[in-house]
């Protein structure tokens, strides 16, 4: 179906017809025509493009921002851009210590992968469903204003990643990733985090609740904002989510 005109080719120009003589993923949002990759890569013994992968793979918990920012787009703004300058330092890092020990690992790694143009640093969004109901958007990306509030978030990391590759010189990508397994532990800490957000609402626990300065002054300007209306504005227990 990819090969005729649809709203998957406006949506992203570079979407190709399945290739089994490829092996990528399609899950992830793509930045980049794979044909160009695949002149860099060339092809091995396995397959063609098979040198396309990652560096590693940095979450980030919407779920946990838009509770906080809610409707506001600049807060939001604000949020995601620290998560994901730490997100891309911790990235480089990695890349940086893999590039001085690249042939110190497994022998084939080197043999077949011969440097790390074609890895990316991956950024993976979750819990954007969850975090538009928390933010007070009835039927969370069911609705269609959350809907176009995605849109924003999504067009501005790409915009953050854009960025990114200018300043690094290396490849960015971007994931909507479901989660799978982390999706039950991220709910069981989001939870904690909720309940000790009420405990500050109730004068029983002072702001700082993170290990981290930064997340600790966003919650708090968070809690400023919007009080109760924090979990005024989520409507949970009454079913209608």
């Amino acid at each position: 179906p990819f090969e005729k005109p649809s709203i998957y080719k406006q949506k992203n120009p570079y979407i190709k017809p399945f290739d089994e003589g490829m092996i990528y993923s399609n899950c992830c949002r793509m930045l980049f025509n794979i044909s160009q990759v695949k002149a860099v890569t060339g092809s091995n013994p396995f397959h063609s493009g098979s040198g396309v992968g990652g560096i590693g793979v940095y979450a980030i918990n919407m779920n946990r921002l838009l509770f906080l920012a809610k409707d506001d787009f600049e807060f939001l703004k604000r949020m995601i851009d620290y998560t994901m300058d730490v997100g891309a330092r911790a990235l480089q890092r990695k890349r940086k210590w893999l590039r001085k020990h690249w042939n110190d690992l497994f022998p084939y790694l080197s043999y077949y992968q011969k440097d790390d143009r074609s890895l990316f640093n991956i950024f993976s969004i979750v819990g954007v469903h969850e975090g538009m109901v928390n933010a007070g958007f009835k039927g969370g990306l069911f609705n269609d204003e959350a809907k176009e509030y995605a849109h924003q978030i999504a067009q501005y990391f790409y915009e953050k990643l854009q960025q990114f590759m200018e300043r690094d010189k290396v490849l960015y990508s971007l994931e909507y990733a479901p989660s799978e397994n982390a999706a039950c532990k991220m709910a069981e800490k989001d939870l904690q985090f909720a309940n000790a957000i009420a405990d500050v609402l109730n004068g029983e626990k002072d702001y700082k609740i993170s290990k981290d300065p930064y997340l600790n002054l966003f919650i708090k300007e968070s809690i400023v904002k919007f009080g109760e209306k924090l979990f005024d504005l989520v409507g949970v227990e009454d079913g209608s989510y």
